[in-house]
């Protein structure tokens, strides 16, 4: 197998979901993607400040695929999250779904619409169609950290 086959294309992306009402939580994903496996991993969070907080972190996976409905080319991301495991004292293993979120973006990947569930209180909470956009202060941080390194 020659090195050009065993490439693979990855890149680092930030979301987070525009709150259209006070009170609705917010969803933060912080993702890997893998363009030629298409698949996402990375971590995401659930956060509402409202009357009772609400604070879900998962382990996040997924994949991704293009998609043209009615002449419109988007990509499609459906992806689960698990309890995040690194976040438990004494190494404790954790797997319950916590999360589950279909996002539709433009071909540029810099913003759409998502709809997502989470459990909290063990019950699944569900968030139809917030617009979802790049996360441009922690993009700026990951740049000015890479141009500093070099």
């Amino acid at each position: 197998m020659d090195v050009e086959s065993q490439r693979t294309d990855i890149f680092h992306i930030t979301y987070e979901s525009q709150r259209e009402i006070a009170g609705k939580p917010t969803l933060k994903l912080n993702l890997w993607v893998d363009t030629v496996d298409k698949q996402v991993m990375g971590v995401g969070q659930v956060f509402e400040s409202a009357s009772s907080p609400v604070t879900v972190l998962s382990d996040v996976s997924g994949g991704w695929f293009r998609r043209v409905n009615m002449a419109f080319p988007h990509i499609l991301l459906v992806a689960e999250g698990h309890e995040s495991s690194a976040l438990l004292p004494n190494d404790e293993s954790a797997s319950g779904l916590n999360l589950r979120m279909r996002v539709s973006l433009g071909t540029d990947w810099r913003s759409g619409v998502v709809h997502f569930e989470y459990m909290s209180n063990r019950y699944w909470h569900t968030v139809i169609g917030e617009r979802i956009t790049v996360n441009l202060g922690a993009l700026h941080k990951q740049l000015q950290g890479a141009t500093q390194a070099h």
